[in-house]
Protein backbone atom coordinates (compact mmCIF):
# COMPACT_ATOMS: atom_id res chain seq x y z
CA UNK A 1 0.00 0.00 0.00
CA UNK A 2 1.08 3.61 -0.60
CA UNK A 3 1.48 4.42 3.10
CA UNK A 4 4.65 2.35 3.33
CA UNK A 5 6.23 3.52 0.10
CA UNK A 6 5.43 7.16 0.82
CA UNK A 7 7.12 6.89 4.20
CA UNK A 8 10.23 5.38 2.65
CA UNK A 9 10.31 8.13 0.04
CA UNK A 10 10.10 10.77 2.74
CA UNK A 11 12.98 9.15 4.61
CA UNK A 12 15.15 9.16 1.49
CA UNK A 13 14.36 12.78 0.71
CA UNK A 14 15.19 13.81 4.23
CA UNK A 15 18.60 12.16 4.01
CA UNK A 16 19.64 13.59 0.64
CA UNK A 17 20.24 17.01 -0.78
CA UNK A 18 17.91 17.25 -3.77
CA UNK A 19 16.96 19.83 -6.37
CA UNK A 20 13.49 21.28 -6.13
CA UNK A 21 10.61 19.57 -7.90
CA UNK A 22 9.97 22.76 -9.84
CA UNK A 23 13.54 22.74 -11.16
CA UNK A 24 13.29 19.08 -12.20
CA UNK A 25 9.99 19.59 -13.99
CA UNK A 26 11.19 22.52 -16.09
CA UNK A 27 14.53 21.08 -17.20
CA UNK A 28 14.94 20.29 -20.87
CA UNK A 29 14.55 16.63 -21.79
CA UNK A 30 17.18 14.95 -23.97
CA UNK A 31 16.05 15.41 -27.59
CA UNK A 32 15.29 12.65 -30.05
CA UNK A 33 12.77 10.40 -28.24
CA UNK A 34 9.14 11.56 -28.41
CA UNK A 35 7.26 8.67 -26.79
CA UNK A 36 7.95 6.04 -24.10
CA UNK A 37 10.22 3.30 -25.51
CA UNK A 38 8.62 0.00 -26.51
CA UNK A 39 10.51 -3.24 -27.00
CA UNK A 40 11.87 -6.47 -25.55
CA UNK A 41 14.52 -7.01 -22.86
CA UNK A 42 16.57 -10.17 -22.33
CA UNK A 43 16.44 -10.07 -18.52
CA UNK A 44 14.43 -13.29 -18.24
CA UNK A 45 17.32 -15.12 -19.94
CA UNK A 46 19.87 -13.93 -17.39
CA UNK A 47 23.43 -14.87 -18.33
CA UNK A 48 22.18 -17.62 -20.62
CA UNK A 49 21.67 -14.81 -23.15
CA UNK A 50 23.50 -15.27 -26.44
CA UNK A 51 23.80 -13.80 -29.88
CA UNK A 52 21.62 -16.61 -31.21
CA UNK A 53 18.90 -16.00 -28.62
CA UNK A 54 18.86 -12.25 -29.25
CA UNK A 55 18.71 -12.68 -33.04
CA UNK A 56 15.86 -15.15 -32.59
CA UNK A 57 13.99 -12.70 -30.35
CA UNK A 58 14.50 -9.91 -32.89
CA UNK A 59 13.16 -12.13 -35.67
CA UNK A 60 10.13 -13.09 -33.58
CA UNK A 61 9.47 -9.45 -32.74
CA UNK A 62 9.75 -8.32 -36.36
CA UNK A 63 7.80 -11.19 -37.92
CA UNK A 64 4.87 -11.16 -35.48
CA UNK A 65 2.29 -8.53 -34.47
CA UNK A 66 4.55 -6.78 -31.94
CA UNK A 67 6.68 -4.72 -34.32
CA UNK A 68 3.55 -3.52 -36.10
CA UNK A 69 2.19 -2.44 -32.71
CA UNK A 70 5.26 -0.30 -32.06
CA UNK A 71 7.75 -2.58 -30.28
CA UNK A 72 11.11 -1.51 -31.69
CA UNK A 73 13.92 -1.94 -29.17
CA UNK A 74 15.72 -5.27 -28.72
CA UNK A 75 17.67 -4.85 -25.48
CA UNK A 76 20.49 -7.09 -24.28
CA UNK A 77 20.17 -6.48 -20.55
CA UNK A 78 23.58 -7.72 -19.44
CA UNK A 79 26.19 -10.47 -19.64
CA UNK A 80 27.36 -9.30 -23.06
CA UNK A 81 30.65 -7.63 -22.06
CA UNK A 82 33.93 -9.47 -21.65
CA UNK A 83 35.71 -9.24 -18.31
CA UNK A 84 38.55 -7.20 -19.78
CA UNK A 85 38.97 -4.50 -22.40
CA UNK A 86 40.99 -4.54 -25.59
CA UNK A 87 44.53 -3.16 -25.94
CA UNK A 88 43.22 0.36 -26.51
CA UNK A 89 40.88 0.19 -23.53
CA UNK A 90 37.70 -0.38 -25.51
CA UNK A 91 34.73 -2.53 -24.55
CA UNK A 92 34.74 -6.04 -25.95
CA UNK A 93 31.76 -8.35 -26.43
CA UNK A 94 31.99 -11.70 -24.66
CA UNK A 95 33.39 -13.94 -27.42
CA UNK A 96 31.55 -17.03 -26.20
CA UNK A 97 28.13 -15.42 -26.01
CA UNK A 98 28.44 -12.90 -28.88
CA UNK A 99 31.07 -14.27 -31.25
CA UNK A 100 30.11 -12.00 -34.15
CA UNK A 101 30.34 -8.86 -32.00
CA UNK A 102 27.86 -6.07 -31.35
CA UNK A 103 28.25 -4.30 -34.70
CA UNK A 104 27.09 -7.41 -36.54
CA UNK A 105 24.20 -7.86 -34.11
CA UNK A 106 23.17 -4.23 -34.64
CA UNK A 107 23.24 -4.72 -38.40
CA UNK A 108 20.97 -7.77 -38.12
CA UNK A 109 18.50 -5.97 -35.86
CA UNK A 110 18.49 -2.81 -37.97
CA UNK A 111 17.89 -4.97 -41.03
CA UNK A 112 14.67 -6.09 -39.38
CA UNK A 113 13.55 -2.48 -38.95
CA UNK A 114 14.27 -2.63 -35.21
CA UNK A 115 16.65 -0.88 -32.82
CA UNK A 116 19.40 -2.32 -30.59
CA UNK A 117 19.69 -1.67 -26.88
CA UNK A 118 22.44 -2.69 -24.46
CA UNK A 119 22.82 -2.77 -20.69
CA UNK A 120 25.99 -1.35 -19.14
CA UNK A 121 26.99 -0.41 -15.60
CA UNK A 122 28.10 3.04 -14.47
CA UNK A 123 30.51 1.31 -12.08
CA UNK A 124 33.66 -0.74 -12.46
CA UNK A 125 31.86 -4.02 -13.26
CA UNK A 126 28.64 -5.19 -14.84
CA UNK A 127 25.75 -6.10 -12.55
CA UNK A 128 25.95 -9.73 -13.70
CA UNK A 129 28.32 -11.89 -15.69
CA UNK A 130 31.59 -10.35 -14.52
CA UNK A 131 31.96 -7.99 -17.47
CA UNK A 132 33.50 -4.54 -17.52
CA UNK A 133 31.68 -1.41 -16.40
CA UNK A 134 31.98 2.06 -17.91
CA UNK A 135 33.51 3.85 -14.92
CA UNK A 136 36.27 6.23 -16.10
CA UNK A 137 35.64 5.13 -19.69
CA UNK A 138 32.43 7.10 -20.29
CA UNK A 139 33.59 9.19 -23.27
CA UNK A 140 35.21 6.28 -25.10
CA UNK A 141 32.40 3.85 -24.33
CA UNK A 142 29.70 6.29 -25.38
CA UNK A 143 31.46 6.94 -28.69
CA UNK A 144 31.99 3.20 -29.24
CA UNK A 145 28.33 2.38 -28.59
CA UNK A 146 27.28 5.02 -31.10
CA UNK A 147 29.75 3.68 -33.67
CA UNK A 148 28.30 0.20 -33.23
CA UNK A 149 24.82 1.53 -33.99
CA UNK A 150 23.38 1.17 -30.49
CA UNK A 151 20.04 2.98 -30.16
CA UNK A 152 19.27 2.50 -26.45
CA UNK A 153 21.43 2.28 -23.34
CA UNK A 154 20.16 0.84 -20.07
CA UNK A 155 22.67 2.29 -17.63
CA UNK A 156 22.87 0.28 -14.41
CA UNK A 157 24.05 1.25 -10.92
CA UNK A 158 26.44 -1.50 -9.85
CA UNK A 159 30.01 -1.62 -8.43
CA UNK A 160 30.12 2.13 -7.89
CA UNK A 161 33.44 3.14 -6.24
CA UNK A 162 31.96 5.56 -3.71
CA UNK A 163 35.37 6.01 -2.09
CA UNK A 164 36.46 7.93 -5.20
CA UNK A 165 33.94 10.65 -4.33
CA UNK A 166 34.79 11.85 -0.80
CA UNK A 167 32.13 14.03 0.74
CA UNK A 168 29.53 13.10 -1.89
CA UNK A 169 26.30 11.25 -1.13
CA UNK A 170 24.83 8.63 -3.45
CA UNK A 171 22.61 11.05 -5.32
CA UNK A 172 25.47 13.46 -5.93
CA UNK A 173 27.65 10.66 -7.29
CA UNK A 174 24.85 9.61 -9.63
CA UNK A 175 24.50 13.20 -10.81
CA UNK A 176 28.16 13.06 -11.85
CA UNK A 177 28.22 9.65 -13.50
CA UNK A 178 24.91 9.60 -15.37
CA UNK A 179 25.26 12.98 -17.15
CA UNK A 180 28.79 11.99 -18.22
CA UNK A 181 27.47 9.01 -20.16
CA UNK A 182 24.45 10.92 -21.44
CA UNK A 183 26.76 13.54 -22.95
CA UNK A 184 29.08 10.90 -24.40
CA UNK A 185 26.20 9.16 -26.17
CA UNK A 186 24.85 12.28 -27.84
CA UNK A 187 21.31 12.88 -29.01
CA UNK A 188 18.91 10.35 -30.50
CA UNK A 189 19.92 7.42 -28.28
CA UNK A 190 17.41 6.46 -25.60
CA UNK A 191 19.08 6.67 -22.19
CA UNK A 192 17.44 4.59 -19.45
CA UNK A 193 18.74 5.14 -15.91
CA UNK A 194 18.39 1.82 -14.09
CA UNK A 195 19.22 2.95 -10.56
CA UNK A 196 16.31 1.02 -9.15
CA UNK A 197 16.98 0.83 -5.44
CA UNK A 198 15.93 4.48 -5.20
CA UNK A 199 18.80 5.90 -3.15
CA UNK A 200 19.72 8.20 -6.04
CA UNK A 201 16.13 9.61 -6.20
CA UNK A 202 16.39 9.93 -10.00
CA UNK A 203 12.82 11.17 -10.46
CA UNK A 204 13.85 14.50 -8.92
CA UNK A 205 16.52 15.24 -11.52
CA UNK A 206 16.14 12.62 -14.27
CA UNK A 207 14.51 14.94 -16.81
CA UNK A 208 17.78 16.85 -17.06
CA UNK A 209 19.55 13.69 -18.22
CA UNK A 210 17.50 10.67 -19.21
CA UNK A 211 14.75 9.27 -21.36
CA UNK A 212 13.53 7.10 -18.47
CA UNK A 213 14.48 6.38 -14.87
CA UNK A 214 13.41 3.71 -12.38
CA UNK A 215 11.05 4.78 -9.61
CA UNK A 216 11.44 1.91 -7.13
CA UNK A 217 12.49 2.66 -3.58
CA UNK A 218 13.76 -0.58 -2.06
CA UNK A 219 12.45 -3.26 -4.39
CA UNK A 220 14.72 -5.09 -6.79
CA UNK A 221 13.62 -6.11 -10.30
CA UNK A 222 9.90 -6.75 -10.60
CA UNK A 223 8.95 -10.39 -10.20
CA UNK A 224 6.03 -12.10 -11.96
CA UNK A 225 3.77 -11.48 -8.97
CA UNK A 226 0.52 -9.50 -8.70
CA UNK A 227 1.37 -8.15 -5.24
CA UNK A 228 4.83 -7.02 -6.37
CA UNK A 229 3.40 -5.44 -9.52
CA UNK A 230 0.89 -3.41 -7.50
CA UNK A 231 3.57 -2.29 -5.04
CA UNK A 232 5.86 -1.09 -7.84
CA UNK A 233 2.96 0.66 -9.60
CA UNK A 234 1.85 2.48 -6.45
CA UNK A 235 5.41 3.67 -5.87
CA UNK A 236 5.57 4.90 -9.47
CA UNK A 237 2.35 6.89 -9.03
CA UNK A 238 4.01 8.87 -6.25
CA UNK A 239 6.36 10.32 -8.88
CA UNK A 240 3.78 11.28 -11.53
CA UNK A 241 4.52 15.01 -11.40
CA UNK A 242 8.11 14.50 -12.58
CA UNK A 243 7.36 12.64 -15.81
CA UNK A 244 6.87 13.73 -19.43
CA UNK A 245 6.81 14.89 -22.05
CA UNK A 246 10.08 13.58 -23.43
CA UNK A 247 11.22 11.82 -20.24
CA UNK A 248 9.29 9.27 -18.22
CA UNK A 249 9.05 7.34 -14.98
CA UNK A 250 9.90 3.64 -15.38
CA UNK A 251 8.19 1.25 -12.94
CA UNK A 252 9.99 -1.77 -14.53
CA UNK A 253 9.39 -4.35 -17.24
CA UNK A 254 6.08 -5.87 -18.35
CA UNK A 255 5.31 -9.37 -17.08
CA UNK A 256 2.77 -10.50 -19.69
CA UNK A 257 3.66 -13.91 -21.05
CA UNK A 258 5.82 -15.09 -18.13
CA UNK A 259 2.96 -17.23 -16.84
CA UNK A 260 2.66 -16.70 -13.08
CA UNK A 261 -0.10 -14.08 -13.10
CA UNK A 262 -3.58 -14.42 -14.60
CA UNK A 263 -4.64 -12.96 -17.92
CA UNK A 264 -6.76 -10.43 -16.02
CA UNK A 265 -3.77 -9.36 -13.94
CA UNK A 266 -1.55 -9.00 -17.02
CA UNK A 267 -4.25 -6.88 -18.66
CA UNK A 268 -4.42 -4.73 -15.53
CA UNK A 269 -0.66 -4.20 -15.53
CA UNK A 270 -0.68 -3.26 -19.20
CA UNK A 271 -3.53 -0.80 -18.61
CA UNK A 272 -1.66 0.83 -15.72
CA UNK A 273 1.64 1.03 -17.61
CA UNK A 274 -0.09 2.36 -20.73
CA UNK A 275 -2.00 5.16 -19.03
CA UNK A 276 1.08 5.91 -16.92
CA UNK A 277 3.20 6.77 -19.99
CA UNK A 278 5.59 4.06 -18.81
CA UNK A 279 8.04 2.29 -21.11
CA UNK A 280 6.43 -0.84 -22.57
CA UNK A 281 9.32 -3.29 -22.44
CA UNK A 282 8.52 -7.02 -22.56
CA UNK A 283 10.72 -9.73 -21.12
CA UNK A 284 8.72 -12.81 -22.10
CA UNK A 285 9.57 -14.70 -25.27
CA UNK A 286 8.16 -12.39 -28.00
CA UNK A 287 6.46 -15.37 -29.61
CA UNK A 288 4.63 -16.10 -26.34
CA UNK A 289 3.70 -12.56 -25.30
CA UNK A 290 -0.12 -12.33 -25.46
CA UNK A 291 -0.70 -10.07 -28.47
CA UNK A 292 -4.35 -9.53 -27.51
CA UNK A 293 -3.03 -7.66 -24.48
CA UNK A 294 0.33 -6.15 -25.37
CA UNK A 295 -0.47 -5.31 -29.01
CA UNK A 296 -3.92 -3.77 -28.45
CA UNK A 297 -3.56 -0.75 -30.77
CA UNK A 298 -5.96 1.53 -28.91
CA UNK A 299 -4.29 0.91 -25.54
CA UNK A 300 -0.82 1.34 -27.06
CA UNK A 301 -1.97 4.63 -28.62
CA UNK A 302 -2.74 6.00 -25.16
CA UNK A 303 0.77 5.13 -24.01
CA UNK A 304 2.38 6.64 -27.11
CA UNK A 305 0.26 9.80 -27.14
CA UNK A 306 2.52 12.74 -28.00
CA UNK A 307 1.28 14.89 -25.13
CA UNK A 308 3.43 12.54 -23.07
CA UNK A 309 1.69 13.08 -19.73
CA UNK A 310 1.55 10.44 -16.98
CA UNK A 311 -1.82 9.65 -15.44
CA UNK A 312 -2.91 11.17 -12.15
CA UNK A 313 -5.38 9.93 -9.56
CA UNK A 314 -8.90 11.20 -10.17
CA UNK A 315 -9.84 9.10 -7.16
CA UNK A 316 -8.05 6.63 -4.92
CA UNK A 317 -9.70 4.93 -2.00
CA UNK A 318 -7.74 2.10 -0.44
CA UNK A 319 -8.07 -0.72 -2.97
CA UNK A 320 -9.97 1.20 -5.65
CA UNK A 321 -8.41 3.64 -8.09
CA UNK A 322 -9.54 5.91 -10.94
CA UNK A 323 -6.75 7.30 -13.11
CA UNK A 324 -7.05 9.96 -15.81
CA UNK A 325 -4.60 11.02 -18.51
CA UNK A 326 -5.17 13.93 -20.94
CA UNK A 327 -4.48 13.17 -24.61
CA UNK A 328 -3.13 15.37 -27.37
CA UNK A 329 -6.41 15.67 -29.30
CA UNK A 330 -8.42 16.72 -26.22
CA UNK A 331 -9.70 13.24 -25.30
CA UNK A 332 -9.02 11.66 -21.93
CA UNK A 333 -7.96 8.13 -21.06
CA UNK A 334 -9.36 6.66 -17.85
CA UNK A 335 -8.47 3.45 -16.01
CA UNK A 336 -10.60 2.05 -13.20
CA UNK A 337 -8.43 -0.43 -11.26
CA UNK A 338 -9.71 -2.80 -8.58
CA UNK A 339 -6.71 -3.83 -6.49
CA UNK A 340 -8.84 -5.93 -4.13
CA UNK A 341 -9.80 -9.61 -4.09
CA UNK A 342 -13.52 -9.02 -4.78
CA UNK A 343 -15.33 -7.43 -7.74
CA UNK A 344 -16.46 -3.89 -6.99
CA UNK A 345 -18.02 -0.85 -8.62
CA UNK A 346 -15.54 1.98 -9.07
CA UNK A 347 -17.18 5.31 -9.85
CA UNK A 348 -15.73 8.73 -10.52
CA UNK A 349 -17.58 11.98 -11.12
CA UNK A 350 -17.11 14.45 -13.94
CA UNK A 351 -15.92 16.96 -11.34
CA UNK A 352 -12.94 14.68 -10.62
CA UNK A 353 -12.26 13.77 -14.24
CA UNK A 354 -12.57 17.39 -15.45
CA UNK A 355 -13.47 16.67 -19.09
CA UNK A 356 -14.24 19.58 -21.42
CA UNK A 357 -17.75 20.91 -20.84
CA UNK A 358 -20.23 19.15 -23.14
CA UNK A 359 -23.79 17.79 -22.89
CA UNK A 360 -22.59 14.25 -23.60
CA UNK A 361 -19.34 12.36 -24.01
CA UNK A 362 -18.44 9.33 -26.08
CA UNK A 363 -16.97 6.51 -23.95
CA UNK A 364 -15.10 3.65 -25.61
CA UNK A 365 -13.97 0.59 -23.68
CA UNK A 366 -10.50 0.03 -25.09
CA UNK A 367 -10.50 -3.69 -24.20
CA UNK A 368 -13.95 -4.68 -25.49
CA UNK A 369 -14.49 -2.00 -28.15
CA UNK A 370 -17.95 -1.19 -26.77
CA UNK A 371 -19.09 2.43 -27.10
CA UNK A 372 -21.47 4.23 -24.74
CA UNK A 373 -22.44 7.78 -23.82
CA UNK A 374 -22.30 9.73 -20.58
CA UNK A 375 -23.02 13.20 -19.30
CA UNK A 376 -19.64 13.07 -17.59
CA UNK A 377 -19.68 10.52 -14.78
CA UNK A 378 -17.98 7.14 -15.23
CA UNK A 379 -18.32 3.83 -13.41
CA UNK A 380 -17.69 0.15 -14.00
CA UNK A 381 -18.10 -3.06 -12.08
CA UNK A 382 -14.47 -4.12 -12.11
CA UNK A 383 -13.49 -7.72 -11.35
CA UNK A 384 -10.96 -8.50 -8.63
CA UNK A 385 -7.38 -7.69 -9.73
CA UNK A 386 -8.86 -6.19 -12.90
CA UNK A 387 -8.90 -2.91 -14.79
CA UNK A 388 -11.33 -1.25 -17.17
CA UNK A 389 -9.88 1.26 -19.61
CA UNK A 390 -11.90 3.99 -21.35
CA UNK A 391 -11.21 6.68 -23.89
CA UNK A 392 -13.56 9.63 -23.34
CA UNK A 393 -14.24 12.13 -26.13
CA UNK A 394 -16.46 15.18 -26.39
CA UNK A 395 -16.62 14.83 -30.17
CA UNK A 396 -19.67 13.06 -31.58
CA UNK A 397 -17.98 10.20 -33.49
CA UNK A 398 -21.04 8.02 -32.94
CA UNK A 399 -21.60 9.07 -29.34
CA UNK A 400 -25.04 10.53 -30.09
CA UNK A 401 -26.19 7.10 -31.29
CA UNK A 402 -24.72 5.21 -28.34
CA UNK A 403 -26.78 3.99 -25.41
CA UNK A 404 -26.01 5.41 -21.98
CA UNK A 405 -23.08 3.94 -20.08
CA UNK A 406 -24.40 1.39 -17.58
CA UNK A 407 -22.95 -0.44 -14.61
CA UNK A 408 -24.02 -4.05 -14.08
CA UNK A 409 -23.13 -5.50 -10.68
CA UNK A 410 -23.12 -9.22 -9.88
CA UNK A 411 -23.19 -10.03 -6.16
CA UNK A 412 -21.92 -6.61 -5.02
CA UNK A 413 -20.60 -6.31 -1.49
CA UNK A 414 -22.87 -4.61 1.02
CA UNK A 415 -20.17 -1.97 1.56
CA UNK A 416 -17.25 -0.93 -0.62
CA UNK A 417 -14.13 -2.47 0.83
CA UNK A 418 -15.74 -5.74 1.92
CA UNK A 419 -13.25 -8.22 0.50
CA UNK A 420 -14.79 -11.54 1.57
CA UNK A 421 -16.61 -13.47 -1.13
CA UNK A 422 -20.18 -14.67 -0.74
CA UNK A 423 -20.32 -18.31 0.39
CA UNK A 424 -23.05 -20.66 -0.89
CA UNK A 425 -23.70 -24.17 0.41
CA UNK A 426 -23.80 -27.14 -1.96
CA UNK A 427 -27.38 -28.35 -2.46
CA UNK A 428 -28.95 -25.34 -0.71
CA UNK A 429 -30.44 -22.09 -1.93
CA UNK A 430 -28.47 -18.95 -1.33
CA UNK A 431 -29.06 -15.32 -2.24
CA UNK A 432 -27.29 -13.44 -5.04
CA UNK A 433 -28.09 -9.88 -6.07
CA UNK A 434 -27.66 -8.24 -9.48
CA UNK A 435 -28.04 -4.51 -10.10
CA UNK A 436 -28.16 -2.40 -13.30
CA UNK A 437 -27.42 1.33 -12.96
CA UNK A 438 -27.93 4.07 -15.55
CA UNK A 439 -24.50 5.62 -15.03
CA UNK A 440 -24.24 7.69 -18.21
CA UNK A 441 -27.65 9.28 -17.81
CA UNK A 442 -27.83 10.65 -21.35
CA UNK A 443 -31.32 9.17 -21.67
CA UNK A 444 -33.69 6.94 -19.71
CA UNK A 445 -33.28 3.15 -19.98
CA UNK A 446 -36.32 1.15 -21.03
CA UNK A 447 -37.10 -2.56 -21.08
CA UNK A 448 -34.30 -3.55 -18.72
CA UNK A 449 -33.92 -7.30 -18.14
CA UNK A 450 -31.27 -9.31 -16.29
CA UNK A 451 -30.36 -13.00 -16.61
CA UNK A 452 -27.75 -15.12 -14.83
CA UNK A 453 -25.05 -17.30 -16.35
CA UNK A 454 -24.22 -20.21 -14.05
CA UNK A 455 -21.74 -23.11 -13.89
CA UNK A 456 -23.03 -26.45 -15.18
CA UNK A 457 -25.61 -28.07 -12.92
CA UNK A 458 -26.45 -24.90 -10.95
CA UNK A 459 -30.02 -23.59 -10.66
CA UNK A 460 -31.36 -20.07 -10.15
CA UNK A 461 -34.77 -18.43 -9.90
CA UNK A 462 -35.58 -14.74 -9.59
CA UNK A 463 -37.02 -13.83 -6.19
CA UNK A 464 -37.88 -10.36 -7.50
CA UNK A 465 -38.89 -9.57 -11.11
CA UNK A 466 -36.06 -9.98 -13.60
CA UNK A 467 -37.60 -7.40 -15.99
CA UNK A 468 -38.29 -3.78 -15.09
CA UNK A 469 -41.54 -2.10 -16.15
CA UNK A 470 -40.08 1.27 -15.22
CA UNK A 471 -37.78 3.61 -17.11
CA UNK A 472 -34.46 4.17 -15.37
CA UNK A 473 -33.40 7.82 -15.18
CA UNK A 474 -29.84 8.99 -14.66
CA UNK A 475 -28.34 7.31 -11.60
CA UNK A 476 -31.33 5.04 -11.00
CA UNK A 477 -30.88 1.30 -10.46
CA UNK A 478 -32.83 -1.86 -11.22
CA UNK A 479 -32.09 -4.67 -8.73
CA UNK A 480 -32.92 -8.37 -9.04
CA UNK A 481 -32.53 -10.82 -6.17
CA UNK A 482 -31.90 -14.46 -7.07
CA UNK A 483 -32.14 -17.76 -5.24
CA UNK A 484 -29.11 -19.71 -6.46
CA UNK A 485 -28.48 -23.40 -5.71
CA UNK A 486 -25.17 -25.17 -6.39
CA UNK A 487 -25.48 -28.92 -7.03
CA UNK A 488 -25.44 -31.12 -3.94
CA UNK A 489 -22.26 -32.75 -5.17
CA UNK A 490 -20.43 -29.52 -5.99
CA UNK A 491 -16.87 -29.56 -4.75
CA UNK A 492 -15.90 -26.91 -2.26
CA UNK A 493 -14.05 -24.05 -3.92
CA UNK A 494 -14.31 -20.89 -5.99
CA UNK A 495 -16.81 -20.50 -8.85
CA UNK A 496 -17.71 -17.76 -11.30
CA UNK A 497 -21.27 -16.45 -11.69
CA UNK A 498 -22.12 -14.16 -14.61
CA UNK A 499 -24.93 -11.73 -15.35
CA UNK A 500 -26.22 -10.30 -18.61
CA UNK A 501 -28.48 -7.26 -18.89
CA UNK A 502 -30.35 -5.97 -21.92
CA UNK A 503 -32.14 -2.66 -22.29
CA UNK A 504 -33.65 -0.36 -24.93
CA UNK A 505 -33.80 -3.35 -27.27
CA UNK A 506 -30.36 -2.38 -28.57
CA UNK A 507 -27.74 -2.71 -25.88
CA UNK A 508 -26.33 -5.32 -23.55
CA UNK A 509 -23.99 -5.41 -20.58
CA UNK A 510 -22.24 -8.28 -18.83
CA UNK A 511 -20.40 -8.77 -15.56
CA UNK A 512 -19.29 -11.59 -13.31
CA UNK A 513 -18.24 -12.29 -9.76
CA UNK A 514 -16.58 -15.08 -7.84
CA UNK A 515 -18.39 -16.95 -5.07
CA UNK A 516 -17.30 -19.70 -2.72
CA UNK A 517 -19.08 -23.04 -2.30
CA UNK A 518 -18.93 -24.93 0.97
CA UNK A 519 -20.08 -28.46 1.66
CA UNK A 520 -23.24 -28.88 3.73
CA UNK A 521 -22.48 -29.83 7.34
Amino acid sequence: MRTRTAALSAALLGALAVPSAATARTSAAPPGIDAPPMGWNSRALGCSVSETAVRWAADALADGPLAAAGYRYVIVDGCWTAAGRDASGGLVADPARFPSGIRALADHIHGKGLKLGLGLSAGTKACAGGGAGAYRHEDADGALLRSWGVDYLKYDWCSIPAADFPGKNVQQIAQILYPAMRQALGDGIAFAMNNEEGSTVPWLWGRQVATTWRTNVVTKPLTDSYAHMVDVWETNMLRHEYAGPGSWNDPDLLQAGLGKMTEREYRAQFSLWAIGASPLILQADPAKAPAAIVANPKVVAVNQDRLGVQSRYARTDGWYHALVKPLENGDSAVVLFNESDRAATIAVTAAKLKPPRAPRHRVEDLWTGEVAATRGDLAAYVPAHGAVMYRVATRDAGGDRAAPLVTLETDPAATLGEDRLTTLTAGREGEIVTRLVNTGGTEKLTGAEIALTLPDGWRARPVTPAASPEKLAAGEAFTVTWAVTPPAGAAAGRYEIGAKASFDGRAEATSSAAVLVAQAP
